[in-house]
């Protein structure tokens, strides 16, 4: 077996819970337990973030060649840098990697969005699309969700709105 860093935290849990935990006093038991459920959850966010990162890369991906069949927008951001953003596929799937060009393309969404924004046109159509990206992007990156939890975290948002 290869040992991977969420199966190994995964492993430190469940030995705080089954060993550490009956043996310790009931002070230690509540610090034990809140560092059990703490790393037991970073296995659990290691384990998605890789999903979340190649989901994200491929929505910015589409949204840059939507962008780069736009005259107005080419002309602001540049039809090459547009084009490019749209074709750039993960080719190296470590995290660190992985979430750097997550952050660089971030920014250039972040370029688009604002020029969308000012721009009346493409405020109708670009600015939406990349506004819910963003909302997408915001949810899955809470401490507490993961890619499956989203429409539990939409829900309990609306709730919120409401009162």
């Amino acid at each position: 077996m290869q040992p991977t860093p969420d199966k190994l935290l995964g492993l430190i849990a469940k030995k705080i819970t089954n060993q550490l935990i009956p043996e310790a006093n009931d002070y230690q038991k509540g610090d034990l337990m809140l560092l059990a459920f703490v790393i037991d959850a970073i296995a659990e966010r290691y384990e998605n973030d890789a999903d979340i990162y190649l989901w994200e890369n491929r929505k910015m991906r589409g949204i840059f060649a939507q962008a780069s069949a736009d005259e107005d927008a080419c002309a602001a951001i540049g039809a090459t840098v547009l084009a490019g953003a749209a074709q750039q596929e993960p080719e190296d799937f470590r995290m660190s990697t992985l979430r750097q060009a997550v952050e660089e393309q971030l920014r250039l969404i972040g370029r688009l969005h604002e020029w969308a924004g000012g721009h009346s046109r493409a405020s109708t159509w670009l600015k939406p699309v990349i506004d819910q990206f963003l909302a997408d992007h915001v949810a899955l990156h809470a401490l507490e969700s993961g890619p499956y939890k989203k429409a539990e975290i939409s829900a309990r948002k609306r709730t919120i709105l409401k009162t």
